[in-house]
């Protein structure tokens, strides 16, 4: 199965939140889970909202292009392990139709060069 991975321009960051943010004042991509325990969201950094708990910045996102039906089997494990064999930690994150996934930036060049390297097809 040829996978196509985009990675997608701006930056952005995992904020940790004591209340459900106004979403309909977000930019772009974003992310928000909610838990008995917590309330995560992933936004572009210009888009954090004020009065997060913490913040961690710096996050670069590549989208595995889709859809991809909910039958197919290890993609995102076959991406996060090419990258782990490489000591870059990743972030993922799942919606109806394919995946999203998350490194900082000091290891985006490293990221993309090793995918590349496994076969993995990457678009701008």
């Amino acid at each position: 199965m040829e996978v196509t991975i985009r990675v997608t321009k701006g930056r952005y960051a995992a904020c940790k939140l004591a209340e459900r943010p106004d979403i309909y004042m977000l930019d772009g991509f974003y992310s928000l889970s909610v838990t008995d325990a917590e309330i995560s969201l992933f936004c572009l950094e210009k888009c954090v909202p004020a009065g997060a708990l913490q913040v961690v910045n710096d996050w670069c996102m590549f989208e595995v292009l889709g859809p991809l039906e909910f039958s197919q089997v290890g993609v995102l494990a076959a991406i996060s392990s090419v990258l782990a064999k490489n000591d870059i930690p990743l972030c993922a994150i799942s919606t109806f139709d394919t995946d999203y996934f998350f490194v900082r930036e000091k290891f985006l060049k490293k990221a993309i060069d090793v995918l590349v390297t496994d076969g993995y097809s990457l678009v701008e």
